[in-house]
């Protein structure tokens, strides 16, 4: 027989749009930015993003961003 392995689709944890007024521009997030880790936690991808975030409203989060090659830190509450 034959195995055929396909391979899984992550998606980079990358901001599109920073919504005026919204908690991501309070914490200062840009355009671009892309998200490293969430409380020292590293990242995988978007969906792991979509999950904490999604689990910690009224939470304060710390969140390193890569932001053209730069290593930022910033606090946001969902």
């Amino acid at each position: 027989g034959m195995l055929y392995v396909n391979g899984r689709q992550v998606l980079i944890p990358r901001v599109d749009v920073v919504q005026p007024g919204s908690a991501a521009e309070r914490a200062g997030f840009l355009k671009g930015d892309i998200v490293v880790s969430i409380n020292g936690r590293e990242l995988k991808g978007f969906a792991e993003l979509q999950r904490i975030v999604g689990t910690s409203a009224e939470d304060t989060l710390t969140i390193v961003v890569d932001r053209n090659g730069e290593r930022i830190t910033l606090q946001a509450t969902p």
